[in-house]
């Protein structure tokens, strides 16, 4: 039944029967919109904050991915380490109302079910009001969805109209996006301005190159930005391979699996420069390298990978004053391997194929496992090398139907190796070794520890994938 007419039954989800009632409902003595509730809300109640982010509906995102960066190869491809934080602001200054919400356009009619608006006019008003922007006026419901976009804090954030009912509603913060030119710019966005050839809008903090997700989008499209190694759509964070939180967590989800990485991406080049100073022409002419894939690993072997880096770094020290080593003295090194099937050799061949005898498939399902290796010069543990050259003698040719070979470039725990010395193959302790001498955590062949040899699980994990020929 309305409960202003209480003649006519209540219109779907709302309490009124018509626009009519809506419009009398807050000076209406029946009314119980007249005075708004200022108590902790329940279920079914709308929690309205007027300053800042930091409701119920969205979290503020720390800048950190735990990632660790600077390792002496110079690799900050960081996988899942540390793990996600998340924080949320403390709310203040909440407004509880009882449903239905007011249009926030016109702060008069309801809002009609999930949307921000009673109607398209409301809506194609506000778009005008902010200068245009469709993507930024859709549900709250659908807006951020898995966009991985983090939404901008601001502070002292103007509102919009205020309804009959006292209601304030602040619309900088429902958008994520500057405060549309109609209202009094109490809190200006304080960041540069947007990086966007012709876009005359500012960043809304010191640390964000543009004004809104569709000018971040825009970045990619244009060029002016790498993008995110998932979605594609938007820029990536720093030296991170994603554009947030969201798509981490995403990808982290989906594991194992291979993301390709476009030739665009610095990392690409990167990748190509060490594969090429590290490759010794007297063995052979150098590669080409034509396809480079990240490598994302179940949270279980990189849990298990993160914990022995800090096992390593608590007992070693090596990150002291001066040391210029990372922790556990984490080094990227090349480990070449047999490929049986054609996985990556475009960029809809990226399920792992299910041949014991593909050793590139078996690493990306389950990672690196010592039972499967083979004894060598070393023993009985994983092998990898400092030289792309030398992890090319293991990989035995190009996979059946295939151009290319298959190299990893990985993550190794090295620590305190013991450098043992060249043996070829005549040494009969070094060929029975199943775990470094003791006070040491790995194998070096020789002073320049060309090859690096562990006998963990946990101490090597995939970080690229390299098809080349």
């Amino acid at each position: 039944m309305c409960i202003v007419c209480k003649i006519q039954p209540a219109h779907g989800r709302y309490e009124f029967c018509s626009k009519a009632c809506a419009r009398a409902a807050p000076k209406s003595p029946a009314s119980r919109f007249a005075q708004p509730r200022t108590t902790q809300s329940s279920a079914g109640f709308l929690r309205v904050q007027n300053t800042g982010i930091g409701d119920d509906y969205y979290g503020i995102v720390d800048d950190y991915y735990g990632n660790d960066d600077g390792n002496r190869d110079g690799d900050d491809d960081d996988d899942f380490g540390g793990g996600f934080r998340q924080r949320r602001r403390a709310a203040s200054d909440l407004v509880v109302a009882r449903r239905p919400q007011l249009c926030l356009n016109c702060g008069v009619f309801p809002k009609i079910s999930h949307y921000d608006f009673c109607s398209r006019t409301c809506k194609s008003q506000a778009q005008a009001k902010l200068s245009g922007q469709p993507s930024q006026l859709q549900p709250l419901s659908n807006q951020f969805t898995g966009s991985g976009f983090i939404l901008p804090t601001f502070t002292g954030a103007t509102t919009g109209p205020s309804s009959s009912s006292g209601l304030t509603m602040p619309l900088a913060n429902l958008y994520g996006v500057p405060p549309p030119p109609y209202a009094a710019a109490s809190g200006p966005p304080t960041g540069p301005p947007c990086s966007i050839p012709g876009c005359t809008r500012r960043g809304p903090t010191t640390t964000e190159k543009y004004c809104s997700l569709t000018c971040s989008k825009a970045a990619v499209t244009q060029g002016l930005a790498t993008a995110c190694l998932l979605c594609k759509e938007l820029p990536k964070v720093g030296h991170f391979h994603w554009c947030g939180p969201a798509c981490r967590q995403k990808a982290e989800a989906g594991a194992p699996m291979l993301l390709e990485l476009p030739s665009s991406d610095p990392k690409f080049a990167d990748i190509v420069n060490q594969f090429t100073v590290t490759w010794s022409p007297l063995k052979a002419p150098i590669p080409t390298i034509h396809k480079i894939y990240k490598c994302i690993n179940t949270k279980t072997a990189e849990d298990s990978f993160q914990q022995y880096r800090q096992k390593v770094e608590t007992a070693r020290q090596f990150q002291v004053a001066g040391s210029g080593k990372t922790a556990g003295n984490e080094n990227r090194r090349w480990h070449g391997t047999i490929r049986k099937c054609t996985i990556g050799d475009s960029s809809t061949q990226l399920s792992p194929c299910f041949s014991p005898a593909c050793f590139v498939c078996c690493i990306i399902k389950t990672g690196f496992n010592i039972k499967y290796a083979a004894q060598g010069w070393y023993g009985t543990g994983l092998y990898c090398s400092s030289h792309s050259s030398t992890s090319n003698g293991y990989t035995k040719g190009p996979a059946p139907g295939s151009p290319y070979r298959a190299m990893f470039l990985n993550r190794v725990i090295v620590g305190k190796e013991h450098v043992w010395g060249k043996t070829n193959g005549k040494d009969a302790a070094a060929r029975a070794l199943v775990a470094p001498p003791d006070g040491c955590d790995s194998v070096a062949s020789d002073p320049k520890h060309n090859e690096i040899i562990v006998y963990r699980n946990d101490a090597m994990v995939a970080s690229w994938l390299i098809l080349y020929s």
